[in-house]
């Protein structure tokens, strides 16, 4: 995973909300959705872009949404805590 793909954002922000290396995080990414497929996709959004895209999926408690170029908001399902992080790709 690089450092600035939008995968890389969504792991190191739940270890971070979780307080867990990402290498403990459990299930892995990967068993939910597919890293590499999400990089490509949030890859493919110009930053000129007409209008938005998202992707929002769940992951462990949380609903994860990744946004134009890998700004990534992570909150907790029943919305109490919400974190963003941004990382211009």
């Amino acid at each position: 995973m690089e450092p600035e793909c939008a995968s890389f954002l969504v792991v190191e922000e739940v270890a971070r909300i979780e307080g867990v290396p990402p290498e403990e995080l459990s299930p892995p990414l990967g068993t939910i959705i597919n890293p590499e497929a999400l990089d490509q996709l949030v890859q493919s959004i110009g930053p000129s872009e007409a209008g938005s895209a998202e992707i929002t999926f769940g992951y462990q408690d949380y609903t994860v949404q990744v946004e134009k170029k890998s700004e990534v908001t992570v909150s907790v399902r029943d919305d109490s805590v919400s974190s963003r992080v941004s990382d211009a790709v």
